[in-house]
């Protein structure tokens, strides 16, 4: 049981990439959409988090000068 979760984390495929991003796209403009109905700027203010981290994250593991440590 523990080895089929481990593989299903591994193997990302072209179809599993693609159904993951949209899921994140729709928590994101859920949070918005939900933050703007009922003027909870907390919502909102997740919503914006949540795009600078994912944009930040994604361009620090584009950066090919970055450094792993490997302990």
């Amino acid at each position: 049981m523990m080895l089929s979760i481990f593989v299903m984390f591994i193997s990302v495929t072209t179809g599993s990439f693609i159904f993951m991003t949209l899921m994140w796209f729709v928590a994101q403009l859920a949070f918005l959409s939900y933050g703007v109905a009922t003027d909870q700027i907390g919502f909102i203010l997740l919503f914006v988090f949540n795009i600078i981290i994912t944009f930040v994250g994604i361009f620090v593991k584009l950066d090919p000068t970055a450094e792993e440590d490997d302990d």
